[in-house]
């Protein structure tokens, strides 16, 4: 499936007629990324917009690509990735499904690579394409994620590693579907669970 050639592209982003901030966020990110790989840029539409044939389709639209049953199973992290006639669907919840599902396909389908907050690796490629995707389904195993690490501590990297835990770091904005929050401690919490801190604490 031929996404760009020669730096064009008959392609064009679809997103739902009234997002949330983070698949207003998703739609702009794979526009971004798509433009630094390929240097063409995809006009973005919201979903009340005539149907096109050829369409990256981001979160759940009127364009279809999944079920209710879909949506009760992929929860507010899972998604969906695949392809369908010449339309490519990234589907997920407007909480942080359809943004995860925009880095795994700029990852592992466009080449990309995200390490750290400053390091990232974009492929340059004006000619793109990408195989026929029956179904990548993903949904995480873990309520909680998080990596405790000054390296990926920005709330931009976890989005993209899909950290959704703010300890040891600011909480996470709309745009990015919040975060899940422990109020309990990082470690050592036996004390807190228990009702008998060792340092002397109130139980959270």
């Amino acid at each position: 499936m031929q996404l760009t050639k020669n730096r064009e592209s008959g392609y064009q982003i679809i997103y739902p007629a009234s997002p949330s901030q983070s698949e207003m966020y998703a739609a702009k990110e794979l526009k971004k990324y798509l433009f630094q790989i390929t240097g063409a840029m995809l006009p973005e539409f919201q979903d009340n917009r005539h149907e096109e044939a050829k369409e990256i389709v981001v979160g759940y639209t009127n364009r279809g690509g999944y079920t209710e049953k879909d949506q009760k199973a992929l929860g507010k992290e899972g998604f969906i990735i695949k392809t369908q006639d010449e339309k490519i669907f990234i589907i997920g919840s407007g909480v942080r499904g359809a943004l995860y599902g925009v880095y795994t396909f700029l990852e592992k389908y466009c080449g990309c690579r995200f390490y750290t907050n400053d390091f990232e690796r974009i492929p340059r490629n004006t000619d793109l394409s990408v195989p026929s995707i029956e179904e990548d389904r993903q949904i995480p195993v873990f309520l909680l994620r998080n990596s405790y690490w000054h390296s990926v501590s920005d709330t931009g990297i976890s989005a993209k590693l899909k950290i959704n835990g703010d300890y040891g770091r600011e909480r996470f904005p709309a745009k990015i579907g919040g975060d899940v929050h422990y109020d309990g401690g990082f470690e050592h919490t036996i004390g807190w669970l228990s009702g008998q801190c060792p340092y002397g604490h109130s139980p959270v």
